[in-house]
């Protein structure tokens, strides 16, 4: 019997050992069949590819994922990032669960069938990702977490973000861990800035991870309590440098780390993905095979897939990487199941398209369309002054601050400040036609003219707008409810630019490089508007996630954590009203 491919001149980057090894790899039935010497297996019929002495090493593997986050489908991010050497990916699909349901994590399963990509899927485990605070599309219960654990590819509960529920042992959450944990899959957490007795109370719950590290303090109190730590470098939140290098100085042992992307763009997903990271992580001192460990072999081990994925060894799936070297980490051939799928840069394979149900492009359901008046803060009192709470915006983290500012009062509604950058911010419902509209200010934008506004908005995904005038934010929204979803940038009531996302409010239908040109033509708009974030569409888009500190808004009000208890409740948007006569 001989080899379907064999990879000649090859340096191995062997895993377990943590050697690179001079040989040849033999693959049989998309599995590695030898390593090592292979010339007895080398047949008229085998694939020979001499990779002249590059380094193999086993397949990428994004550890923690949102699909929805990148704006396209699975098979639209598989086509970017599979050039790059990904070859699994682990989903949380919470997203589209919030706008969808169980039938949305369902479609997502169907879509990632017979492509060049492994996806693994983690059950969402907070749909909503808070009781009370907000209004979602859908939940998941029990039983629907039940169903879905019957599913291949699953390999454990999605992060616990309801970390409160999870510490006051809330019955229901803690019967999602425990169905979880009796078949032998893992628990994902999220315990932003959770330290001390809390954090231990979190973490004997069950929960076995967390992604949210903003510190390497943070991340070694977790490590040494034994949580696996998921270093995040992606679009917005960027720890990797912070977290890894303080780690790497500490020098304790990195075989419970790995790195993941979390939320990445279209236009970043475009130009590189996991391989970025390993550059990163080699930058930051830490040794190439450690690096590299920590998206193959690391991530395969704590999801329980080492028998599968992660290394270069015989029986495993034959899905490697070829690089140019171990510094820029610069991806020549990327290979899946036994087969080459991308060289250069470039897919080599088709992926085909897949449809959505139109269930899934009809999620716009507003009890009306809001007007101007709706967005205003209207308050006792005709003239005067307001100290009103603020959400302080911070550059490449998901944390936000509680700040406060002094505004006018005019005719009995409080006057955002644009000079001061202190605006109006709405999340407008859009699941269940509530009515709801969450009203609060926020100082980070910069925007001075305009509004900008999107269905994406964590987790619940009902549409958030920003803005320096009512008027334009009130057409912002109603762009987004005509397209069935999207993103826009609104000025003097003329739209700059838009982008569609008719699947579930979340994802567009196009391929990666019309969504990027989109996406790029609205950074530019935003800039138009006086807005100085590098990332404002996808720091808009978190303002509502009420499970990250400090201040947040809903569509049911302002939110806030407080960090004696790690309590989250309801605050007024006015602190105070001084009446002027």
């Amino acid at each position: 019997m001989y080899a379907d491919l064999v990879l000649l001149n090859a340096r191995i980057v062997n895993v377990f050992s943590g050697e690179v090894i001079d040989g040849s790899i033999a693959v049989k039935f998309g599995r590695i069949w030898r390593v090592g010497s292979v010339d007895d297996v080398i047949g008229d019929s085998t694939q020979i590819v001499d990779v002249g002495g590059r380094y193999v090493c086993p397949g990428f593997i994004d550890a923690h994922f949102h699909v929805e986050s990148s704006m396209l489908t699975i098979r639209g991010i598989a086509k970017v990032i599979i050039p790059h050497g990904t070859t699994s990916i682990v989903i949380d699909p919470h997203e589209i669960a919030n706008v969808l349901g169980i039938d949305g994590v369902k479609m997502f399963i169907e879509e990632s069938e017979d492509i060049p990509l492994d996806v693994y899927v983690t059950i969402p485990s907070c749909v909503p990702a808070t009781v009370g605070f907000e209004t979602s599309g859908a939940t998941l219960d029990l039983d629907d977490v039940k169903k879905l654990l019957s599913l291949r590819r699953v390999v454990g509960l999605g992060e616990v973000m309801d970390f409160l529920g999870v510490i006051n042992r809330d019955p229901i959450l803690m019967g999602k861990i425990s169905m979880v944990r009796e078949r032998g899959l893992r628990v994902d957490g999220h315990a932003p800035s959770l330290g001390g007795g809390l954090l231990q109370e979190y973490i004997s719950a069950g929960v076995h991870s967390d992604h949210e590290c903003v510190s390497g303090f943070e991340a070694l109190e977790k490590l040494r309590c034994g949580m696996w730590i998921m270093v995040r470098e992606g679009s917005l939140s960027k720890d990797l440098n912070r977290v890894l290098g303080h780690l790497v100085k500490a020098g304790v042992d990195l075989s419970r780390v790995m790195l993941v992307t979390d939320d990445l763009n279209p236009i970043d997903a475009s130009k590189s993905h996991m391989n970025k990271l390993v550059r990163m992580a080699i930058e930051c001192g830490c040794n190439p095979i450690d690096a590299i460990r920590m998206v193959t072999l690391n991530p395969a081990l704590y999801y329980r897939l080492d028998d599968e994925i992660g290394a270069i060894a015989p029986g495993l799936k034959a899905n490697l990487v070829v690089l140019d070297n171990l510094k820029t980490v610069n991806v020549h051939m990327t290979i899946f199941n036994g087969g080459v799928v991308a060289r250069n840069g470039c897919l080599t394979v088709d992926i085909g398209g897949w449809s959505y149900p139109p269930k899934a492009c009809e999620t716009m359901n507003l009890k009306r369309l809001p007007s101007a008046d709706d967005f205003a803060i209207k308050v006792g009192v005709e003239r005067g002054r307001a100290i009103v709470n603020v959400i302080g915006l911070e550059e490449f983290t998901l944390y936000t601050k509680h700040l406060t500012a002094e505004l006018n009062v005019e005719g009995g509604r409080i006057i955002p400040n644009v000079d001061d950058d202190v605006i109006q911010v709405a999340v407008v419902e859009r699941h269940k036609a509530t009515g709801n509209i969450g009203l609060g200010f926020v100082k980070g934008f910069g925007i001075k003219f305009g509004a900008i506004a999107s269905s994406i908005s964590h987790d619940s995904h009902n549409i958030v707008v920003v803005g320096s005038n009512w008027s334009d934010m009130v057409y912002a929204v109603r762009c987004i409810v005509e397209k069935g979803g999207g993103i826009v940038a609104i000025k003097g009531g003329s739209i700059l630019e838009i982008l569609p996302l008719p699947i579930a409010g979340l994802m567009s239908d196009l391929d990666a490089g019309e969504v990027s040109v989109k996406l790029e033509k609205l950074y530019d708009a935003s800039k138009i508007l006086g807005c100085r974030l590098h990332e404002p569409f996808m720091t808009l888009s978190f303002i509502a996630l009420p499970v990250i500190p400090e201040i947040r808004l809903t569509d049911r009000g302002l939110i806030l954590h407080d960090p004696s208890d790690k309590s989250i409740r309801f605050i007024d948007p006015v602190k105070k009203i001084i009446k002027i006569q």
